[in-house]
């Protein structure tokens, strides 16, 4: 069985900047400070570690209850800010397919929390093609939610797959990153924030310009199969 775990921003799907003006909202509603994230770059990175240089920023003090009482106010926001998305290029026919196989496993793995995470999966109609995932609740550090992933996977089908059946699925050099330390597969898609010549600077496995090619795609996951 292949195992793909897939980024959201950039990689599933384009919320036009919904998780930006929901934080930067939170904290204006929290703390009276308006557009926090200005200057602070959000990609491939867990919304924890974000949110952490914004309390920086902003000379305020990060706690772990202060975080609780900040992501109540964050989630509402991302609710009302998901209203207008884009799937990225073959995304919507892709997901679906591959869903429907028995030999594929679908989760997440996001910088965002689980719950803003389903929020965003949700408002597409994705939620039931991903039963587990990791997320930045999980650990702030990305290259710590592949083992995240995994232990989930095997608690749901009580095997651990082997690392060339993994694929990590992402748009920025951290996703490509986060796979190299547990050996598994790191597949980059150039079709959000970064072009192939950049995320191929970072020696990914493979290199997409976008997953519109539905056969070539399934024919990548099947050369070793061995």
């Amino acid at each position: 069985m292949k195992v793909l775990l897939f980024d959201i921003d950039g990689t599933l799907l384009a919320s036009n900047g919904a998780g930006r003006r929901a934080m930067n909202l939170a904290f204006q509603d929290l703390y009276g400070i308006a557009d926090i994230l200005d200057g602070i770059s959000l990609s491939g990175r867990t919304d924890d570690t974000i949110l952490m240089d914004a309390y920086v920023k902003a000379g305020l003090e990060f706690s772990y209850s202060e975080l609780s009482r900040f992501k109540s106010v964050y989630f509402n926001a991302v609710k009302c800010e998901i209203t207008s998305y884009q799937f990225m290029p073959g995304i919507e026919t892709l997901v679906p397919m591959l869903a429907e196989r028995e030999d594929i496993s679908l989760g997440l793995l996001t910088g965002n929390w689980q719950t803003s995470a389903r929020i965003k999966m949700n408002a597409v109609g994705f939620n039931s093609f991903f039963t587990y995932g990791a997320f930045s609740d999980d650990s702030p550090h990305r290259h710590e939610l592949v083992p995240v992933a995994l232990s989930r996977f095997q608690a749901l089908y009580g095997y651990q797959p082997r690392p060339q059946d993994v694929w990590v699925i992402g748009d920025t050099p951290a996703d490509i990153q986060c796979a190299k330390p547990h050996g598994v597969v790191s597949v980059a898609v150039a079709a959000a924030g970064y072009n192939a010549e950049e995320l191929g600077s970072h020696q990914p496995d493979i290199l997409l310009d976008d997953m519109t090619d539905f056969d070539g795609f399934l024919k990548l996951l099947g050369q070793n199969e061995e």
